[in-house]
């Protein structure tokens, strides 16, 4: 059910600030899958788009892959392209076996905030990335403030009734589980490249996004949501 809020409430800009900047036909890489639902919203938005789909558990590969066998059932769009999408357990401490995959974009949703050594993913997740490739992080943040957490809600397309139960869970739930503004803004200082890693914060602080682009300069981010 997380995964679906999250695919839902950060899609615009997960489109506007990453998808928009990878080449059509262009291959990506997911760090930290878990049930694989952003993969399969990316399939049907674009294609023509190769996807490795990569989480540290097989249980949670396992999911994704029913998840996806399940859409193929129920769409014959995804269905149609199913074979973009390749699914690979990995560490994401330790990415090298990428590197010669031509990876034009690096995404993470909603697992940053579990890895044992967040900079040190960062730093792997560029390290496979081609020319001109970009990366995109995003989570929740524990400095987020109780608007911003009916913002997300707001966009959930739940009754109201539902939302006024589930907006103190979500809150207290991300303050609980989440790292602080602080300690993300702190992984700029371990991130070792001359190109420049932007840290950005939406949704009244609940979410915080990082940003680079190999070999260009930083991308402007755009902050519609």
């Amino acid at each position: 059910m997380a995964g679906r809020f999250a695919v839902e409430v950060l899609w615009d800009d997960f489109h506007k600030n990453f998808l928009s900047r990878v080449p059509a036909g262009g291959t990506i890489l997911e760090v930290g899958a878990g049930p694989g639902l952003l993969a399969l919203r990316i399939l049907k938005s674009r294609p023509s788009m190769k996807i490795i789909v990569t989480d540290f558990s097989p249980n949670m590969l396992d999911l994704a892959k029913a998840n996806l066998a399940k859409a193929s059932h129920e769409n014959n769009e995804i269905a149609a392209h199913k074979a973009q999408l390749e699914y690979v357990q990995a560490n994401a401490m330790d990415l090298s076996q990428f590197v010669n995959c031509k990876i034009d974009g690096v995404y993470s949703m909603g697992a940053a905030k579990h890895f044992p050594d967040p900079v040190v993913c960062l730093n792997q997740a560029r390290g496979v990335l081609a020319d001109r490739g970009v990366m995109y992080f995003v989570d929740s943040c524990a400095d987020g403030k109780y608007s911003g957490t009916k913002e997300i809600v707001a966009k959930l397309n739940i009754s109201p009734i539902t939302g006024i139960f589930l907006r103190p869970i979500i809150h207290f739930g991300l303050k609980r589980e989440s790292p602080s503004a602080t300690e993300v803004k702190s992984w700029k200082n371990g991130f070792g490249c001359e190109g420049e890693l932007i840290v950005n914060f939406s949704l009244g602080g609940t979410m915080f996004k990082l940003i680079y682009q190999e070999n260009g300069p930083a991308p402007t981010i755009d902050d519609g949501t």
